[in-house]
């Protein structure tokens, strides 16, 4: 019965190792590529990801500030119409 099993050749053999060892040296860089971008690739997600936090937290401070100066420039206003109102009273009676 051992004599019905059929062996490679040891040609077939030696191409078969030089064809897995073609394969590793086309498979290791292209891996070992795609490793490396996936970590810059998280990188930027992960700045992005804090670029926009504090973009929008500066952005915030900003829109309170004009809400804070709108107010400030309203009592001004305010202020200098009543100023004005006064001294037209003023030199009106006076």
């Amino acid at each position: 019965m051992s004599g019905d099993k059929t062996e490679r050749p040891a040609w077939a053999d030696a191409f078969l190792v030089e064809l897995k060892q073609s394969i590793r040296a086309i498979v290791e860089p292209t891996h070992s590529l795609c490793m490396e971008l996936q970590c810059r690739l998280t990188g930027l997600e992960t700045k992005l990801a804090l670029t926009d936090r504090a973009l929008t937290e500066e952005l915030n401070i900003m829109r309170m500030e004009l809400f804070s100066m709108r107010e400030q420039l309203s009592q001004l206003s305010q202020s200098v119409h009543t100023v004005s109102i006064q001294l037209q009273h003023s030199s009106d009676g006076g």
